[in-house]
């Protein structure tokens, strides 16, 4: 059976692998059995057990070969190969070589078990998670709608038809206004005087010069004829303007004073009537 690398003592098992080394090199050197690398003069657990608390110490402070000699000195564990000087110089080589290379081998080792450890309880922990439930329409306070790309189908149907081409709108022709005697007109153009309205504006030559055929001229005396009621005087021989013409246009026309052969036939006209 297996064992399971999330159950693994990540230290237990970097101190076995870096005591492992430690000691083949420390009996290869010394042509020995070199499990008590070390110089502690124990072997089976209580050795294991002391390889398991150098490897606690090299974790928790980060510890080199001298280091951890120093701290199993000042412990009293070393009893095998202590200098007189007491110090790390002058301890034999290939005893000093094995703390260096438990030390080396153990703290990298460590640092990628822990790593590959955290891997493991993640994807662990990815695979009992389970994906959570889509909530309830009633539940949310959002109506599910589509993409705010997507239009409304009224609105589909007013881009169609305003990508069609339209027909060109029929020439209306102008409107005619019945007057009410029966004629018929055109609508006023409030616009711009056309060149045949500015030519109808011109006086016509002749116009206020030439009296027209059948008309007496202008200023001439007006005779009244037989029957007709003579035009109201000033008493000084002026004759009044007619009863329409003061209303109408309002101006005022004076007529030269009458000739005696005028005024004496006008009154040889108005004669008293015999008995």
């Amino acid at each position: 059976m297996k064992l399971d690398f999330l159950e693994l003592d990540t230290i237990e098992a970097a101190a076995a692998v870096a005591h492992a080394a430690s000691s083949q090199l420390y009996g290869m050197l010394n042509e020995m059995d070199g499990a008590d690398w070390a110089g502690t003069g124990l072997e089976g657990d209580a050795l294991a057990t002391e390889i398991y608390g150098m490897a606690c110490y090299t974790a928790s402070k980060q510890a080199g070969g001298e280091q951890l000699w120093i701290q199993c000195r000042m412990r009293g564990m070393i009893n095998d190969g202590m200098p007189e000087s007491r110090a790390f110089a002058d301890v034999e080589q290939s005893r000093k070589w094995a703390f260096l290379l438990f030390c080396e081998t153990f703290k990298p080792l460590l640092d990628k078990l822990a790593t590959e450890r955290g891997l493991r309880e993640e994807m662990r922990l990815a695979e009992g998670r389970k994906a959570p439930a889509a909530p309830k329409i009633e539940d949310t306070i959002f109506e599910p709608i589509g993409s705010m790309g997507e239009m409304e189908p009224h609105a589909l149907d007013f881009l169609k038809n305003l990508s069609k081409p339209k027909a060109p709108a029929p020439e209306m022709p102008p409107a005619i206004v019945e007057h009410e005697d029966g004629a018929q007109m055109q609508p006023i153009n409030l616009g711009a005087p056309s060149e045949e309205e500015t030519a109808n504006q011109q006086p016509q030559a002749g116009t206020n010069t030439e009296p027209q055929a059948g008309r007496a001229p202008q200023g001439a005396p007006v005779v009244p004829g037989d029957g007709d009621t003579p035009p109201a005087g000033d008493g000084n021989g002026q004759q009044g303007a007619p009863d329409g013409a003061a209303g109408g246009a309002g101006k005022t026309v004076k007529t030269p004073p009458t000739t005696r052969k005028t005024a004496a036939k006008g009154k040889s006209r108005r004669k008293a009537p015999r008995n």
